[in-house]
């Protein structure tokens, strides 16, 4: 349908695409959701949340060292 309209799908993983702040911030729920899914110390989303801001965002804060996407989630999951 979209082929017929010559409408172009929007590229969601676009360099240029800019993330809304709702957007960031549900990754970052979903993350932490996954990261932790197993962890009994974190029984809760909020406890998981809490815990990932902590020990990961916050620290990393400061850092003026870009990275690049890809090495951003892997730090994430593999940390």
């Amino acid at each position: 349908m979209i082929e017929k309209l010559g409408i172009e799908a929007e590229d969601l993983h676009g360099a240029s695409k800019v993330v809304l702040q709702r957007q960031f911030f549900e990754v970052i729920v979903r993350a932490a959701y996954i990261k932790y899914a197993n962890n009994s110390e974190l029984p809760t989303l909020a406890d998981k949340l809490d815990f990932m801001i902590k020990t990961k965002l916050v620290p990393n804060a400061g850092k003026s060292k870009a990275k690049t996407a890809e090495d951003e989630v892997s730090h994430l999951f593999h940390s």
